[in-house]
């Protein structure tokens, strides 16, 4: 029996984008632009951050609340329209490769933001304590994490379903500093859940990534070295490798079978599973198996002398939720069915301060 060494705690994430997501990379450029009214009065809104969710990719409206971006991005996105005191509102899209996509958004106000937000000056000892678990759910824990802070925090909100389980929601969408990668994101909160004994759960948010520009050389190589870092290994570099059928080139070992994970040849086990949705992911997706629980994935290991991973090795692994143990990626490693899959090990424990924008490193791999 093969036995690896994994930490057993478990998290979901995904972005809010997961059930329609990118799945694939082009060269051809698309321009997405539009406008942002208010409702009601149907004025245009100044100042309105506009961006496909999970990416650096977007814009702020002008005066006349028109944006326009673009993207070399194809496939199905999330477009996403936040100004503070409306409510955060996504729009479905297909990217096709044509020219021009038009996409326009009417904006309501918040009801719960019209009256001033009411931000205690002293929190409750029992948000102190959530607060303090959540940090270590969502941004992790470690080196990465050190440098990676919330700006806002007293906009979350807590709610305990039982003593297992806290609910998080946020008045605003979350200012995030991550000075360990060089990001300044923006993260409205769709769906997210914690324990706060395990540190483990589920979050779906939409996240906008902004670069952050600094005039240091050295501050500049330092982040690009730790976003590397941060790729490398990672389950979205597996993924991404898996798709691309380049385990062994990019130093990836599972073991103790290579076929423990195996690119579905039935398809009609994703009818069964999905049956609402299984022609969009047949078309746009990539369906592996888990064909068997028992294995680890570890991303170049020190070796022994006759090319095994060394005792202490860590090995990740992940285990579909599903009856027939699917698991659906798209080209950049996104995982469509995301709340049906639990990490274990290393993997688990790479939260919110060691992710990065879906679109890192996807200029490199356009042909």
């Amino acid at each position: 029996m093969f036995a690896f060494k994994r930490k057993l705690f478990w998290v979901h994430f995904s972005y809010a984008f997961s059930i329609l997501c990118m799945v694939h990379a082009l060269s051809a450029q698309t321009t997405i632009k539009g406008k942002v009214l208010e409702g009601g009065a149907y004025q245009p809104l100044a100042g309105v951050n506009v961006y496909i969710s999970g990416t650096t990719i977007g814009a702020s409206t002008n005066p006349e609340g028109e944006f326009e971006f673009t993207t070399r991005l194809q496939g199905k996105v999330v477009v996403i329209a936040s100004f503070l005191g409306f409510k955060t509102e996504a729009k479905e899209q297909v990217i096709q490769g044509t020219d021009e996509l038009i996409v326009n958004f009417i904006l309501n106000e918040d009801l719960l933001f019209i009256g001033e937000i009411e931000v205690r000056g002293e929190k409750d000892k029992e948000w102190e304590r959530l607060y303090k678990d959540f940090g270590k759910f969502f941004i992790g824990e470690g080196q990465f994490a050190e440098q990676t802070e919330i700006l806002n925090p007293e906009m979350i909100d807590f709610s305990r379903v039982d003593r297992d389980r806290v609910f998080v929601s946020s008045k605003q969408p979350l200012q995030i500093f991550n000075n360990a990668l060089g990001y300044n994101i923006e993260v409205t909160v769709d769906k997210m859940y914690f324990d706060p004994k395990t540190h483990a759960g589920y979050w779906n948010v939409y996240a906008h990534f902004e670069v952050m520009e600094s005039g240091s050389i050295n501050q500049l190589k330092k982040w690009e070295q730790n976003r590397e870092k941060a790729y490398l290994g990672s389950q979205k570099h597996f993924f991404v490798s898996l798709v691309d059928d380049v385990l062994k080139e990019e130093k990836f070992i599972v073991a103790p079978d290579t076929l423990a994970v195996q690119k579905l040849e039935n398809l009609d086990l994703v009818a069964t599973n999905f049956p609402s949705n299984w022609e969009t992911i047949v078309e746009n997706y990539h369906v592996f198996k888990v064909k068997d629980i028992n294995f680890g994935v570890a991303h170049d290991p020190l070796l022994t002398w006759n090319g095994k991973p060394k005792s202490e090795t860590e090995y990740s692994t992940f285990e579909p939720n599903n009856p027939s143990r699917l698991i659906i990626v798209d080209d950049l490693g996104t995982i469509f069915n995301s709340e049906d899959v639990v990490f274990l090990g290393p993997w688990s424990q790479n939260r919110f301060a060691k992710t990065l924008p879906l679109d890192y490193g996807i200029y490199a791999r356009v042909n």
